[in-house]
């Protein structure tokens, strides 16, 4: 996965779960850019993806889409049990081995009996070979939207949730990992529809002052607590989102053009993308 995303020589990468996958379009971000993210993509992967970092690599900056809901599940997330892109890199990654280990002792086994592409949900499997990508970026353009479903039950925002020990750490080490690799990393927190984005949800307090401090260094941009009138309007139309937490392509374009000019005005002259 680290070579298929390094192979144009891109300037920024995107890492992230399907938000960032959806969410973030390397043609409106600008510069020469390649979008790296999976669907169930977790922090243990992104940190992982600098720990294997070639020396000679190309990258000036990295886009983390912070997903706070996968954060929170850890190794328990379902993804980390069948997601076959991962696949290559947990090979290589002893660290990120141990993570799935966790979720099942016998990982290391199918990885190497060639199997383990093939466990969990046929249906996750296929996404993976049928969803689309525009050539040459990674990036996948969901079209259409998803109408609200009016008689969908209420989601809870009152409870004060909390993420394991083992999320602070792999975001520690994504940080550090960016330092040490002359990195800039730039966090973001992709909107759901018809909610505050992320990472200003009540719920999510907790976990986004810890993660806040962690975010307090030199190698690391903020916006993940950005909002705007362009985010507003985002949010509240179900026409720019596929389903109520992924944007479609028409969506994606907004705000990775409204990303794109966040970074160029508040990530300092390190973080400017370049022309081609």
């Amino acid at each position: 996965p680290i070579y298929r995303a390094l192979l144009g020589n891109p300037e920024t990468v995107v890492l992230g779960s399907s938000t960032a996958m959806s969410g973030l379009s390397p043609s409106a971000l600008g510069g020469r850019a390649y979008n790296a993210s999976e669907n169930g993509q977790t922090i243990f992967y992104a940190a992982a993806f600098l720990r294997n970092l070639p020396l000679d690599h190309s990258l000036k900056r990295v886009i983390f889409g912070f997903d706070v809901q996968d954060f929170i599940r850890g190794h328990k997330s379902e993804f980390m049990k069948y997601l076959k892109t991962l696949a290559p890199l947990a090979e290589i990654d002893s660290e990120l081995m141990k993570k799935y280990e966790l979720n099942d002792p016998l990982a290391r086994y199918k990885y190497v009996s060639g199997l383990y592409p093939f466990q969990g949900r046929a249906r996750r499997v296929l996404f993976e070979w049928w969803r689309p990508k525009n050539a040459g970026n990674g990036f996948t353009f969901f079209e259409g939207y998803e109408k609200r479903n009016p008689n969908r039950r209420p989601e809870d925002y009152a409870t004060l949730l909390e993420a394991p020990e083992e999320s602070y750490e792999a975001l520690r080490q994504l940080v550090d990992l960016a330092g040490k690799r002359n990195l800039q990393l730039i966090v973001v927190s992709p909107p759901w529809r018809d909610q505050l984005i992320p990472a200003r949800q009540k719920r999510y307090s907790r976990i986004m002052k810890t993660a806040q401090k962690i975010f307090q260094t030199s190698a690391v941009c903020n916006l993940t607590e950005i909002s705007s009138s362009v985010i507003d309007k985002l949010i509240g139309d179900e026409t720019k989102f596929f389903d109520r937490r992924h944007l479609n392509g028409t969506g994606a374009e907004i705000y990775s053009r409204f990303i794109a000019q966040l970074i160029a005005n508040r990530c300092g002259e390190l973080s400017r993308l370049s022309s081609p």
